[in-house]
């Protein structure tokens, strides 16, 4: 057919909530795993003997730094993934080539995964650190995970009414 107005929004909007789903289970897959180490240490007592030799803030930014890196990682797989076998995939997408992923959204893309990577990491790593087992904080984690999924949830309402109310409340929230 023909071409309408407003069809590049609809491609960016694609776009962002594609990195955006991949952002979060990025974010949730790495500080779930400081939610477990952190818990595992602390149960096998492991973390006394650290303590002994390296100062706690020293053990927990190497742990967050360790784990964001993996995940920063984890992207880089996927994008290079997406490189090498995309053409082969998306040939079978006729329309896919209107799509266009600009840099800047990719730099964007790396700085909201640190600062949500560090929010989310530093809650969960309080949270194992404060239970007893990896059992009652992986219960725990759900105060943190369900909160950061409302923007998905409501990203049709968002996307539509950028400046409303519900838009800027979840900005001002940080998690």
């Amino acid at each position: 057919g023909t071409t309408k107005e407003g069809a590049g929004e609809a491609d960016l909007l694609s776009v962002s909530y594609i990195f955006g789903v991949m952002l979060m289970v990025s974010i949730f897959t790495g500080s779930g795993f400081l939610l477990e180490s952190v818990s595992d240490e602390k149960q096998n007592r492991m973390i006394e003997i650290l303590l002994t030799s390296v100062s706690p803030m020293v053990i927990m930014s190497g742990k967050v730094l360790a784990l964001g890196a993996m995940g920063l990682l984890q992207i880089t797989v996927w994008a290079t993934s997406l490189t090498l076998l995309g053409p082969r995939i998306l040939g079978n997408f006729p329309d896919i080539g209107r799509l266009s992923i600009d840099v800047t959204l990719l730099v964007w893309l790396i700085a909201f995964f640190v600062a949500g990577y560090f929010v989310v990491a530093v809650i969960m790593a309080g949270l194992g650190a404060a239970t007893s087992s990896y059992r009652e904080s992986s219960q725990l984690s759900a105060l943190v995970i369900l909160p950061s999924i409302v923007p998905m949830w409501l990203f049709q309402v968002i996307a539509g009414n950028p400046d409303g109310a519900i838009a800027r409340f979840l900005s001002y929230v940080p998690i």
